[in-house]
């Protein structure tokens, strides 16, 4: 950023200024010389609390739909009941990421339970033959949704005797206790199991919650694990580094959920598909820290220190010939 833009103050200040809403909740605004303005959040699905946004000008409307998630999970509603009652907004903007999304899901032919079955299916299958199983997920989206399914598996068929679930990133103990605290934002079929089974479903009781890889080295020390982790696309962060520990163990497997956001098609995850559908090599760049001696470091601070006097010294010449074009016009 620029230093001394805003200060501190100036961050109190906006943040005091935010107005939260509940959904189908509707905040009229006025501007000057203006018509009001009214707002309203609708249910976006895909995350905790999401929403697209309605506007309503006069007699315009107006829809901004950047991030949602069409049909619903297991964790949260979906926004194809509250897109479904807005006709023919006056502008709808959006992205291409939530109609790729749905394409995925009108392929599958599967039902939101039947894919849940065949993910608890394939991860036991795995943790079975001692592999283990890497799923790499967003943060905390889609990530919550797996481990509420995961844990319910272990605990019905009482897996965290033999194998452990991990879920690995570094907010993964603030993201659990704050959807521990967001019971009002899930779907209906997960709130009815909250208030009949008087528990919270992100108890995550069989879930354990690791910030390093060497937590995790310390809980497969005598088990298989299944890893939910940080990022969905593999391109860094945990699940790229899991990625080049366990890619050749022909037991272990790894899990893709998600599609990830644009330029998909050159990450890691994406030849991933490819693979399974029959390829059967993946290159991976995998970037190494190399200790330069003392003249390399000598020799690359030089390098540097010339190539900045050569840009200072060039805008110096191209400031002195717009000086001197200037002169020339005014002659």
């Amino acid at each position: 950023g620029i230093d001394g833009l805003f200060t501190l103050d100036d961050v109190d200040n906006a943040v005091e200024r935010i107005k939260t809403l509940k959904y189908d909740e509707r905040l009229q605004v006025r501007f000057d010389r203006v018509a009001d303005t009214l707002i309203s959040p609708r249910v976006g699905g895909r995350l905790l609390g999401g929403a697209f946004w309605h506007l309503r000008y006069g007699v315009e409307e107006i829809v901004y739909a950047s991030s949602f998630g069409w049909g619903k999970s297991l964790m949260v509603g979906g926004a194809s009941a509250s897109l479904g009652k807005i006709r023919r907004p006056a502008l709808l903007i959006t992205d291409a990421q939530p109609a790729m999304q749905f394409a995925d899901e009108s392929k599958s032919h599967l039902k939101p339970e039947e894919r849940e079955r065949e993910t608890h299916r394939v991860v036991l299958e795995t943790l079975r033959k001692s592999g283990n199983v890497l799923v790499p997920c967003d943060a905390a989206g889609r990530a919550l949704e797996l481990l509420y399914s995961l844990n319910k598996l272990w605990e019905a068929q009482r897996l965290y005797g033999n194998y452990k679930l991990v879920f690995l990133s570094h907010t993964s103990y603030n993201t659990v206790e704050f959807a521990k605290c967001l019971m009002e934002w899930v779907s209906r079929d997960l709130a009815e199991v909250f208030e009949m089974e008087t528990r919270n479903p992100y108890a995550l009781k069989y879930t354990y919650q690791c910030h390093s890889l060497a937590e995790v080295e310390r809980v497969m020390a005598r088990f298989p694990v299944c890893v939910v982790c940080t990022d969905a696309d593999m391109m860094y962060g945990f699940s790229k580094a899991l990625l080049e520990k366990w890619a050749s163990d022909p037991f272990s497997l790894i899990l893709t959920t998600q599609r990830g956001g644009v330029g998909y098609d050159a990450t890691t995850a994406s030849p991933l598909v490819q693979l399974y559908q029959g390829e059967r090599t993946l290159k991976i760049h995998v970037p190494i820290r190399v200790k330069r001696s003392e003249d390399e470091i000598i020799e690359l601070h030089r390098s540097s220190t010339e190539k900045q006097q050569q840009l200072e010294a060039a805008e110096r010449l191209q400031e002195s010939v717009q000086e001197i074009e200037k002169e020339i016009d005014l002659l």
